[in-house]
Formats: C-alpha cells, sequence, structure tokens
C-alpha cells in the first residue's frame, strides 16, 4: 500500500526497473528509503524454493532480529521475480502497527 505517513511500516524497494528487490524495515531503512511511500502491509505468500531462502536469513539489523521479509532480498538475489501488489485502499490492509484500526 501507499501512506503519506509511513512510520513504522517496512519499505518496499524496487530497482531502475521497478522490480521488488527487498522490504526494509522501518529501523533499518536509509534516510533515502524513508523517503519510500510503498509499504508492506504484512500479507504475502511464497512460492519456489522458500525452504533455502529462509535458511540465508540473518539478524545483521537494528534488531538483531530475523525478518520473513528478509525472503523477499534472497528471492531477488536468486533472480526471482518479486510481485507486490498494491492495495487500492489502505485501510483494508493496515492495522497491524496501530492500535486503533
Amino acid at each position: 500500500m501507499n501512506l503519506d505517513e509511513a512510520r513504522g511500516y517496512g519499505r518496499i524497494v524496487r530497482n531502475a526497473e521497478s522490480q521488488v528487490i527487498a522490504i526494509v524495515e522501518h529501523k533499518d531503512a536509509t534516510p533515502a528509503q524513508l523517503e519510500i511511500r510503498e509499504v508492506n502491509s504484512s500479507h504475502g505468500g511464497a512460492g519456489g524454493p522458500l525452504r533455502e531462502w529462509l535458511l540465508g536469513l540473518g539478524s545483521d539489523n537494528t534488531q538483531r532480529e530475523y525478518f520473513l521479509t528478509d525472503v523477499v532480498a534472497g528471492a531477488a538475489k536468486a533472480g526471482t521475480r518479486i510481485e507486490a501488489i498494491r492495495a487500492a485502499n489502505a485501510l483494508e490492509v493496515a492495522g497491524v502497527n496501530d492500535r486503533s484500526s
């Protein structure tokens, strides 16, 4: 989804060809990545060698945690095309970071 106020959400990072190459958590994002308004709503699915991508996860981030969203970068590096579907209405998928929803 696209949000004007994206605080707390992971940013969907795309390359020059607009292909998804990573999801970067808010705390780990660079200043340029924090300007990205396309964010991860935490909904997803996977195919392909998911086990291989999961085994490649690491905790090299600010929180020292393992993030399932890092599977996206592993899959992209392996040459898998990642699709990101934008919700027409952000309210339909938002709320995981907000008590009021």
